[in-house]
């Protein structure tokens, strides 16, 4: 395994807003017609970034995603993109993390991977994700937070 690098941490100790500076760069939204949007790719518990074609060689191990996600919103950034990369490769969840990342920020997170059906969307929407994303696997009209269909593109599944 490669060396563990803790960057980020929800420790009470750290990460305070005094510490990082809030900030929006863009105040006017109709001259920033472009979001940027983090993503976290979980794996066992941990954000991970892996090497590419490889999925098991990690490059850099994070083993706190919560602190992670709330370190992005003192940087700034409105939405997260969180990806379960142990629900892709049908390895297990990382569903706790997910739940506990919804409720430790008030960014507007996109989960992903391992959403293979209407109850994991629903599911994931009822824990406070803003959108999924289902990936490959078909599904022909999106569901809104309240488990109507959603009938544009985006609404609430991507």
């Amino acid at each position: 395994l490669p060396e563990i690098v803790n960057l980020f941490t929800s420790s009470p100790t750290r990460n305070h807003r005094s510490t990082f500076a809030s900030h929006d760069p863009c105040p006017d939204r109709a001259a920033c017609p472009m979001i940027a949007i983090p993503a976290l790719d979980l794996r066992g518990g941990a954000c991970v970034q892996l090497a590419a074609g490889s999925y098991d060689e990690e490059v850099i191990r994070i083993p706190d995603p919560i602190g992670v996600a709330v370190a992005w919103r003192q940087y700034g950034f409105r939405h997260l993109h969180v990806v379960d990369l142990d629900g892709v490769a049908r390895r297990g969840n990382n569903a706790p993390e997910i739940h506990a990342i919804l409720g430790a920020t008030d960014v507007e997170v996109q989960v992903g991977g391992g959403i293979r059906s209407r109850e994991s969307i629903q599911q994931s929407l009822s824990d406070g994700a803003h959108r999924t994303d289902r990936g490959q696997w078909p599904l022909p009209s999106a569901l809104r937070r309240d488990g109507t269909e959603a009938r544009r593109r985006g609404e609430r599944a991507v």
